[in-house]
């Protein structure tokens, strides 16, 4: 978008022109680059997952925020009963090509992902915005990491394994909340269990 400029009565006319200008023509390039990191507030990474009461199997060391080099702020204990308040899934920009027609794609696509959903279910930027897209495929367990085990069902691959980090925020038995990405160090986070 080109943006003309006229004769301009006052300041605020031409402060708010600038704003529609700016918006108008920045808002594609914006939005037509990928994330290279996203955060998904929230998210419970696989089918089943749910947040509330957990047991800890191992001593669990908690953060103040979601970061490893935050500060430490306690543990949890083995043998405990803690609360899973909520979650985020941290995600490096997955580069999936596209190897056969699936929605409105077709081979040699590139689609961005991020967050497993479940059941081959993933977070997906398609060059415009987020959506939820079937990709035939599991990072967990049986078509594992970037493989397609099932080639009826894939639609095409990773070029490496999606590089993501589960953050659970904790909250003890005696009131200290923190987070956690060892989630390996807790039994309850699975309905299906």
């Amino acid at each position: 978008m080109i943006c003309e400029w006229g004769t301009i009565m006052n300041r605020k006319s031409i402060i708010s022109i600038m704003i529609i200008c700016f918006v108008a023509s920045g808002s594609n390039a914006a939005f037509a680059e990928h994330p290279t990191i996203y955060i998904d507030k929230g998210a419970c990474p696989f089918e089943c997952c749910i947040y509330g009461q957990w047991q800890v199997t191992r001593d669990t060391v908690l953060y103040d925020t979601p970061d490893k080099k935050a500060k430490i702020i306690g543990k949890c204990r083995s043998g405990s009963s803690v609360t899973a308040v909520t979650g985020e899934v941290h995600t490096v920009a997955g580069k999936f090509n596209v190897k056969k027609e699936f929605e409105s794609f077709k081979p040699g696509d590139v689609l961005w992902i991020y967050t497993y959903l479940g059941e081959g279910y993933f977070k997906v930027w398609d060059a415009e915005h987020f959506k939820e897209l079937s990709l035939g495929f599991s990072p967990y367990g049986g078509s594992a990491g970037k493989r397609c085990e099932a080639d009826n069902l894939c639609v095409g691959e990773l070029e490496e394994e999606l590089d993501t980090t589960w953050w659970i925020k904790i909250k003890t038995v005696d009131g200290l909340i923190g987070w956690t990405f060892e989630a390996t160090n807790f039994i309850g986070k699975d309905s299906c269990d």
